[in-house]
């Protein structure tokens, strides 16, 4: 693995909690000894990173193909002109 940056994630209580049913409901499934919140995060963001490339991304890119370019009386530079 590469190096790790840490950032602080501030959730709701309510989210902890979820977040806390989850990651226990899988000891003894699929960690034997459980697994800590920043490992269960982790993981399900890489997990959503995944899906997003492989999901969203393909749908994003056929829309931006399939949709016509900006007017360039109301693009300019790239930025909207407001009148």
């Amino acid at each position: 693995m590469s190096k790790l940056i840490p950032y602080c994630l501030k959730l709701d209580e309510e989210t902890w909690r979820v977040i806390d049913k989850h990651r226990m409901s899988l000891v003894g499934v699929t960690h034997a000894q459980g697994i800590t919140k920043a490992d269960y995060i982790r993981d399900a963001l890489i997990a959503y990173n995944e899906y997003f490339e492989k999901q969203v991304l393909p749908k994003v890119r056929q829309v931006n193909d399939e949709i016509d370019a900006p007017v360039s009386i109301y693009f300019s530079d790239g930025l909207d002109v407001r009148w």
